[in-house]
């Protein structure tokens, strides 16, 4: 098969799916549209190394126009009392004259050939431009001190610990996806269940929200199971502990915020063209710019294309991305933002990875081993529109409307091996061919009135909102009635099996409609109380729904039975709350409590005929210290963690198991308490300018105090987890040389358990006990680039330098181990335009 790039590699028929929304027209024919009218010189494009000493803002700005080779023009005035921090580092002229002005108040116009003239930026659109472009801060550095996540705060005054990676950070370790991503970030553990399916932990509890900009949660069990193309995001933020403030419903391990990429005023274009080991290509380009001539209407669009295999057989890969965002500033104090994107993929689709003997000793198969048919694929498609309404009442308010809409439909085709290897004659069970069919759809809308006001001498802020959340889905299934056997795991090979023809696929199962709908009103306030102590005080208010239909179906496809359930929770109260103390311009103490909840109202507690059992509980408990420096672009924090999860069912055993109504069952007991306990720290960004890192280290412990077991709950986080990765440019003559590296290392992964035994024919026997450890490990990656042109650099890649051989999941005897990718080389050439 040839898997190289060809001319026409962005297929048409993304772009088709892409445009047929209105709003996504729009979109994307505005910001494709920026090249053709965008005027920036390619010299106020280009790079160049500035060496600017802190002092006056005057002084700083003409040094600055010298160096650059271009016209300044400002009154003394502008000027009296202001101060710059200087300049240090490579940058181009709009980047230099942002980072020099910072929080002035004032702002650089590009009046066009090199003549620029500074001007207070306008009053009633500050705040809505803020919002919209500064998240992501100097896109040449590892730090920011911004993040979006609670409706948009500094970092250091958030009272939780959150792992920010920014775009620089992302292109350098060249990290594409969100498990790349995370895989990065401090204390986050990740886990898969198949070649596509991945669940991501934080301080032992599963991550289970994600919000886009900040807005409404998205619910990953449905419709974000394929996780979005980071080529459309400018900056990935990882809050651990409870986020029930503004998620609502979920797990306490954490969320994850992707920051979506932003028109710009100026003209920018880049492009991304790389090769990897294992015939695997990708090709970016991203462009940039104003509409109008006077900045009113400004648009931006990302192409992305990646094509081929994997280090296990067969593995072939084909994903291509769309997307499209515009700008409107309908008035100086009203922005309209419009947007989309649209996700096709192509991918493999191994069901449950790989097996081990029955009493969990490892196979020590390749690590290229593939437990699937070469025929066995994934397919996706997934559509994503957005729109979002700021509006600026004044210096103090301002009001925020967010829309969003994902669509997913998926076919999958395979055969789900799922058994151990028998130690005598090395079979490994047997699976029938299954084809699924499964769309989903997701709507959320958040509504947010942020503001400050005057008591008592001092400023205070306050947030309200609310937002709605409803995911519906269907899914159908069918399955061949021949069975198709692993007789000897040791000697299967992918092309062990033909493709079954269509007709031979028989339906059983349907889901004509099933999702949650869950709705909430949240609110919170940050009090000063004095110049140096805020106390941070909220709540939210949530109700949700859950429906589940389920009807397995005879050969002539006739309905065998119905499953229909119904449960739902009203009017649960999650607060929040916390205090944080600064005690100097770099350092803030800070303390805080946060909560979520889990619905189980489908288990009922005795006596019959039952009442629902309230929602599990996950409380989070967190103090630390945190510090930036560099204007923000170094950050540090060392948190002390605890959570406590409360109320999980479990089974009474003074009742007999009972049906009710709408599936519910009788009867449970809301006694399960799990607690996990640990230590998050972390130092990242630029620690010069030319050295910038990320040290993250987090000890965990966590166990089920009372449950249907007892012991260590989740074996997936580690007791210790060190994730490293730092990057230095070369000093004086080598300056267009830059070198980097680090390392992931961990302690033991352990499991035990028991597992089911199946015969050839699929029917399941007895229970065999497993108990293996997977001892500690390190895997250690490093880049160097080269400059080969003021706009173009070459990027190698070396990931898993000493070819490390382990497991990135440990799963059990039977399913869900999954080899860490061998030592393998990239090469991405980078260029801006």
């Amino acid at each position: 098969m040839n898997h190289s790039v060809s001319p026409g590699f962005f297929a048409l028929r993304p772009a088709v799916a892409f445009i047929r929304a209105a709003t996504l027209g729009i979109a994307l024919a505005g910001a494709v549209a920026t090249p053709m009218i965008a005027t920036a010189a390619d010299a106020q494009i280009a790079q160049r190394t500035y060496q600017i000493p802190a002092g006056p803002l005057g002084t700083a700005l003409t040094t600055f126009a010298a160096a650059a080779d271009i016209n300044l023009s400002f009154e003394a005035d502008q000027m009296r009392g202001l101060s710059s921090a200087g300049l240090q580092g490579e940058f181009t002229v709009a980047d230099g004259l942002a980072r020099l002005l910072g929080d002035s108040g004032m702002e650089a116009v590009d009046r066009g050939n090199g003549n620029y003239v500074l001007r207070t930026k306008p009053t009633t659109l500050k705040s809505v431009k803020v919002s919209s472009t500064s998240i992501a801060g100097d896109s040449n550095s590892w730090g920011t001190d911004q993040v979006s996540w609670g409706k948009g705060q500094k970092l250091k005054d958030t009272p939780q610990s959150i792992s920010v990676l920014t775009s620089q950070r992302l292109g350098d370790q060249n990290l594409t996806t969100v498990d790349q991503a995370l895989e990065q970030a401090t204390g986050v553990t990740i886990t898969k269940s198949s070649s596509i399916h991945s669940t991501w932990y934080s301080r032992g509890y599963e991550i289970t929200n994600v919000q886009l900009d900040g807005g409404a949660a998205m619910f990953r069990g449905f419709g974000l199971t394929v996780t979005p193309d980071l080529s459309q995001f400018e900056q990935v933020e990882v809050l651990r502990g409870a986020d029930g403030l503004f998620s609502g419903s979920g797990e306490p391990g954490g969320s994850l915020n992707l920051v979506r990429k932003r028109p710009t005023t100026e003209f920018q274009g880049s492009a991304l063209l790389s090769a990897a080991e294992w015939d695997r290509y990708r090709s970016e380009v991203d462009v940039s710019g104003s509409l109008l001539a006077d900045g009113a209407v400004r648009g931006r669009a990302v192409l992305s294309y990646e094509d081929g295999d994997t280090f296990e057989k067969v593995a072939h890969t084909e994903k291509t991305l769309a997307y499209g965002i515009v700008e409107f500033d309908l008035t100086s104090s009203t922005l309209l933002t419009l947007g989309g994107s649209y996700d096709d993929r192509n991918q493999p689709y191994a069901a449950f990875g790989l097996p081990r003997f029955s009493d969990g000793r490892d196979l020590h198969l390749p690590r290229d081993t593939y437990i699937a048919p070469s025929w066995a694929t994934y397919d996706s498609r997934v559509e994503t529109l957005f729109a979002q309404v700021k509006q600026q009442f004044n210096e103090d308010w301002e009001f925020t409307l967010d829309l969003v809409d994902n669509s997913i439909e998926n076919d999958r085709i395979g055969l789900n091996f799922a058994s151990t290897a028998d130690p005598i004659t090395f079979a490994a069970g047997s699976s029938t061919a299954t084809r699924y069919q499964y769309s989903s759809d997701q709507t959320a809308v958040d509504v947010t009135l942020k503001g400050h006001f005057e008591l008592f001498g001092r400023r205070h802020e306050v947030v309200f909102g609310g937002n709605w959340q409803e995911v519906e889905s269907t899914a159908v299934g069918e399955q061949t009635a021949e069975r198709y056997a692993i007789n000897n795991i040791f000697t299967f090979t992918p092309y062990d099996f033909p493709k079954p023809a269509d007709n031979l696929f028989l339906p059983f199962f349907k889901q004509p409609a099933y999702g949650i709908e869950q709705t909430g009103f949240y609110g919170v306030g940050r009090f000063a109380l004095t110049d140096s102590l805020k106390l941070i005080v909220g709540a939210r208010n949530n109700s949700y729904e859950q429906n589940y239909f389920y009807q397995p179906l005879n050969l002539d496809g006739s309905v065998r039975s119905t499953t229909d359930t119904y449960h739902e929770d009203k009017n649960v109260v999650t607060p929040y709350g916390g205090l944080v103390y600064t005690l100097n311009e770099n350092w803030n103490l800070y303390t805080s409590f946060g909560e979520t909840w889990k619905s189980q109202a489908n288990n009922l507690k005795g006596p019959l005929p039952g009442t629902p059992l309230d929602p599990i509980t996950g409380r989070n408990y967190e103090a630390g210290i945190k510090g930036d420096f560099a204007n923000g672009k170094l950050n540090t924090y060392l948190a002390l963690y605890k959570i406590e999860r409360n109320g999980q069912g479990i089974r009474d055993t003074d009742y007999v198991s009972t049906p009710g109504d709408m599936g519910s069952n009788c009867c449970w007991l809301d006694d399960g308490e799990a607690v996990s306990e640990g230590v998050d720290a972390e130092i990242s960004g630029e620690l010069t300018s030319d050295w910038w890192m990320s040290l993250g280290y987090t000890w965990n412990d966590n166990e089920t105090k009372r449950g249907a077991s007892t012991g260590r709950f989740s074996t997936a986080t580690p007791e210790h987890l060190l994730k490293l990765y730092t990057s230095w440019r070369l000093p004086a003559s080598l300056s267009d040389w830059r070198v980097g590296g680090g390392v992931t290392a961990q302690s033991e992964n352990y499991a035990k358990g028991n597992v089911r035994l199946y015969d050839a024919n699929g029917q399941p026997g007895a229970t065999a006990p497993y108990e293996f450890t997977q001892s500690g490990y390190s895997v250690w990656n490093a880049f160097v680039e080269y400059r080969v042109h003021p706009q173009w650099t070459a990027t190698l890649n070396l990931n898993n330098v000493f070819d490390k051989t382990y497991y990135s999941t440990v799963g059990n005897s039977a399913y869900y181990n999954f080899y860490g990718e061998p030592r393998n080389l990239g090469l991405t050439l980078r260029g801006k335009f």
